[in-house]
């Protein structure tokens, strides 16, 4: 089970630089 664990913790890594990013783009940052 350490791989889903990992795959969540990823997903969840990548799910919060993609919403900075889109705040960024936005200019809200």
């Amino acid at each position: 089970m350490k791989i889903l664990k990992g795959l969540a913790i990823f997903a969840a890594v990548v799910d919060a630089v993609l919403l900075v990013w889109l705040l960024v783009r936005a200019g809200v940052l």
